[in-house]
């Protein structure tokens, strides 16, 4: 049987809390359940998608429109293949914030497992608004291995997101709202088959590390 976008949200909480967070007593499914009729009747999901031709330049990927190199090793092998990119932004806004303190300040517990599900939510209609972007790669963000943290902030700007939907960053490099997701992805390839040992974290991954992955 199918998972539905429900199942990976529930399962990508519990993933999500860890097994250290979760108590014997906690009816935990329920809660995730009740906390992601929360979001969908509070919260709305915005969301961003340009598409951008890329060229190479001096070994790596280029975004001529951007004036952006993508210096970056990692980026060289998400991308090998393909000949545009999208610059994908998504948040669910001050408004996640709001009803998460609102809930934390009620119930504590369900609070934080509200929190926890705003990003498992969040991950999961990120990951449905790229379905009609065709052949692609999975998405990747600034950050994660040798890709600059640096990229955030300069694609927001591209994209003009702050104005759009309301998406900032600090100078430590951190969204506002803080349930907010920019990632990056390769156009004109068919996808890339998602396994640990591609990933560029497979040394230091705590999912690994309980025998489960991140991804469904």
């Amino acid at each position: 049987m199918e998972k539905t976008g429900r199942d990976i949200v529930i399962e990508n909480t519990i993933k999500y809390l860890g097994k250290g967070r979760v108590s014997e007593d906690m009816d935990i499914t329920g809660m995730i359940s009740d906390c992601i009729d929360m979001l969908e009747a509070e919260v709305p999901f915005r969301v961003i998608k340009e598409k951008y031709s890329l060229s190479q330049k001096d070994g790596f990927y280029h975004i001529p429109d951007l004036s952006v190199t993508l210096e970056s090793e990692d980026t060289n092998v998400y991308l090998e293949g393909c000949d545009r990119i999208c610059v994908i932004l998504t948040t669910l806004g001050v408004e996640a914030e709001r009803l998460i303190r609102k809930t934390q300040m009620m119930d504590m517990a369900k609070g934080m497992v509200l929190d926890t599900c705003a990003g498992a939510y969040l991950e999961y209609m990120t990951d449905e608004a790229e379905k009609d972007l065709g052949d692609r790669t999975f998405r990747f963000c600034p950050g994660y291995g040798d890709i600059s943290l640096e990229l955030n902030a300069v694609f927001l700007r591209a994209i003009n997101g702050t104005k759009r939907i309301g998406v900032s960053i600090t100078d430590g490099g951190l969204f506002v709202p803080q349930k907010s997701m920019l990632g990056l992805v390769g156009l004109g390839r068919d996808n890339k088959n998602r396994t640990c040992g591609r990933c560029v974290r497979i040394e230091k991954c705590t999912f690994r590390a309980e025998g489960i992955r991140c991804w469904n």
